[in-house]
Order: structure tokens, then C-alpha cells, then sequence
């Protein structure tokens, strides 16, 4: 089951090799497979000891229209890192200078959490 699904994954098709290990009983060995499927529950629940990865998933389901987007937050500078990350921006359509502070604050939070992910994904490689 392990060859057939990375056959799969190597395909193209790595839905597909997350159900013939499913199939197999082999849900730990699909992991791998979950970010190339866009299988974002599966993901974040892969790595929950990862606030980084969890976080992305989280950004991806909502972007996918599988989960809810976030309300945007009242106090961008309160939010975790991780929240700002999937926090969506404040909209510049009527621009204003508490738009500006939140939209900076919210950058401010991103800048170092980007930085700790790059640099998880750049040792990982």
C-alpha cells in the first residue's frame, strides 16, 4: 500500500494515496500527503504540535471555502502570530488612519511569524 500510494502521490494524485493507505490501514503513513491534496483538516491535525503549520492549514481551509474566514480582529496587535496570520486585512476601500495602524500591526505580527516558518521549512529541507 505504501509503494502503490507514493506511486500515486508521484502521479499526481495524492488524494488517491491518502485513500489506498486509508484503505490499508495506514492513516499515520498519509500525512505526507495531506498538504499536496489540499486536505487542510487532515494537515493541521497532522502537525499539532506545529502552531506554524496548523496556522497555514487553517489560512488554506479558509481560502479553499472549506472553513469560515475569520472576522477581522478589533486589536490586530493582540493577536497571537498565528491568528494575525489567518486574521483577514483591513479593507483600504474607505482608507483611514486606524485602517493604516491596524493594517501595520498586522504586519508587524506576520513579519515574525513568515520568519519562523521560512526558517522551520528552510532547516527541514
Amino acid at each position: 500500500a505504501r509503494l502503490r500510494a507514493a506511486a500515486l502521490a508521484r502521479a499526481g494524485a495524492p488524494a488517491a494515496a491518502i485513500a489506498e493507505l486509508e484503505a490499508a490501514g495506514a492513516p499515520r503513513e498519509a500525512r505526507p500527503y495531506a498538504w499536496p491534496s489540499g486536505d487542510w483538516a487532515r494537515a493541521a491535525a497532522a502537525a499539532p504540535d506545529d502552531p506554524g503549520r496548523v496556522a497555514m492549514a487553517a489560512y488554506m481551509a479558509a481560502r479553499a471555502g472549506t472553513a469560515p474566514i475569520p472576522a477581522p480582529a478589533a486589536n490586530p496587535e493582540a493577536l497571537s502570530p498565528e491568528a494575525a496570520f489567518q486574521a483577514p486585512l483591513p479593507s483600504l476601500e474607505a482608507p483611514s488612519l486606524g485602517a493604516a495602524r491596524s493594517l501595520l500591526a498586522t504586519g508587524r505580527q506576520l513579519e515574525g511569524f513568515l520568519g519562523a516558518v521560512l526558517a522551520d521549512g528552510a532547516e527541514a529541507d
